[in-house]
Formats: structure tokens, C-alpha cells, sequence
């Protein structure tokens, strides 16, 4: 006969069983194993280019949410930054060590430049994710839009972040990364930029021109936007290292082969 603690430790174990099941079930569906060099590239360019582009639309989607108290256009930004946080986040946990375990090469360096691009990546999306759930809450508790003065202050983050961004793409396509000094140099200005957006609202909070929920809403964002740029540089800056990588191993793979077609003959 089966006591009752008999019952409930069969229950546990049962439950757990169903559990482990169920979370490997998840790991083989959101798992999507890299396994040589070219496909690993191509992943890489594809995603970097998604991240930049998405940034953009959903920044500009919580600017213009936000200034038009449009709660649609601040809930589709919700529901793709979340897709782009769920995106990356499974990168992270499912893809990236069964890629590296699995992956038939030898260049350390753009492995792990592979890693940094999916860890930046990751972060970014924590951001995006953060200012539309808090925007969008926001404007669907009926609270009042930014001030023009707020809005303005946001869009010259975007301008910076798309003139940065666009530069940085230039680059890629020409291949030619002896400008990257101007990545660097956004990414300073929006910090710069910082502290100066903080006075204002602190001098629009003293005036009574900004109510307290505004005001602490649109300092979340003008943290988050420096997160934002920080992680971004970053994440072309390892995007640079990866191609540049990625051209010297093609070179010299390209050098060993001629070499043993000359040792042939």
C-alpha cells in the first residue's frame, strides 16, 4: 500500500519529470544550431542589420507615441520589442554554446566577437523593452503626452542615433572601417548629451511645466537611451572586428591553398 507521503513524493517526481520535459521541449524548438563559417556570417550580418533597423522604428515609434498620445502605434512598438527581446533572448540561451560546440572552424577571435554581437544584441532589446512597456502603460492609463520641449529633446537622440547608424552601414558596404571614429564620436555626444537633457527637465520640473509622473517617465527614458547608444556602439564596434576577422581568416585560407597548389607543381 502506498502512503500518503509515498503519493505526494511520486506527485513531485512526476512534475518534475513533466517539467524537464518541457523546458527541453522548448530548447529544441528555439535551438538553431550554426555549423559552419558561412552560416555563422550570414547570421551575424543579418541580425546586427535587424537590430540597427528595428532601434530606429521602435525609438521613433515611442517619440512620435508619446508626442501623439497614440496608444496603437505605442502598443505595435511594445509587441516588437518584446518579439526582439524574446528573439535574442533565445539566442542567448539556446544557440550560442550548442553553435560554438558544434561549429567546424578555427578562429577563436570571431567566435567570440559571435558571442559579444549576440550579448549586445540582447541587451539593447532589455532597453526597447523597457521604454514601450513604460510608455505605453503610460498613455493607456489616459496620462497626458510629453511637452514639445520633451519631444524634441528625444528626437535629437534619434537624429544622432540614426545619422550613426546609417554612417555605420556606409562602412559595411564599402568595407572601408577607417571612420569608425564617428561611431565613437556619436556615442559620446548622446552621453554628453545626458546629463544636459536631466538639467532641462529639472529646470521644466522647478518652472511647473512637467508633473511628477512625466517628469520621472521621461528621465526612464533618457537613462535607457544611454544604454541604448552604449550597447550600440559596442555592438558595431564587435561587428567591425567580426567582418574585419572574417576577411583575414577568407585571406589566409585563400594563402594556404595557393601555397599547396604551389608545392604541387
Amino acid at each position: 500500500l502506498f502512503t500518503g507521503k509515498d503519493l505526494l513524493v511520486g506527485f513531485i517526481l512526476f512534475k518534475s519529470g513533466r517539467l524537464h520535459s518541457r523546458r527541453k521541449s522548448k530548447e529544441e524548438q528555439h535551438q538553431q544550431i550554426l555549423s559552419s563559417e558561412q552560416q555563422l556570417v550570414t547570421s551575424c550580418d543579418n541580425e546586427v542589420h535587424l537590430m540597427l533597423d528595428k532601434t530606429l522604428f521602435i525609438y521613433k515609434s515611442v517619440v512620435e507615441g508619446m508626442r501623439d498620445e497614440d496608444r496603437k502605434v505605442l502598443k505595435k512598438a511594445m509587441g516588437e520589442a518584446y518579439e526582439l527581446y524574446e528573439k535574442f533572448k533565445d539566442k542567448r540561451d539556446y544557440e550560442v554554446v550548442p553553435t560554438l560546440e558544434t561549429i567546424q572552424m578555427n578562429a577563436l577571435e570571431l567566435e567570440q566577437e559571435y558571442v559579444q554581437l549576440v550579448s549586445f544584441s540582447y541587451e539593447i532589446t532589455k532597453s526597447l523593452k523597457a521604454i514601450t512597456e513604460v510608455t505605453f502603460r503610460h498613455i493607456d492609463n489616459n496620462h497626458s503626452a510629453f511637452s514639445r520641449e520633451q519631444i524634441e529633446d528625444l528626437k535629437v537622440i534619434y537624429k544622432m542615433l540614426s545619422e550613426a547608424f546609417a554612417a555605420y552601414q556606409e562602412m559595411e558596404k564599402s568595407g572601408d572601417y577607417s571612420y569608425f571614429n564617428q561611431i565613437v564620436n556619436m556615442r559620446e555626444a548622446i552621453l554628453d548629451l545626458n546629463p544636459k537633457l536631466t538639467k532641462r527637465q529639472i529646470k521644466r520640473v522647478k518652472a511647473g511645466e512637467s508633473t511628477t509622473r512625466s517628469s520621472i517617465l521621461f528621465l526612464n527614458l533618457v537613462n535607457e537611451s544611454k544604454i541604448i547608444t552604449l550597447q550600440s556602439s559596442n555592438l558595431m564596434k564587435s561587428h567591425r572586428n567580426f567582418k574585419e576577422q572574417c576577411n583575414k581568416s577568407v585571406s589566409e585560407l585563400n594563402t594556404a591553398t595557393s601555397s599547396l597548389l604551389l608545392d604541387r607543381y
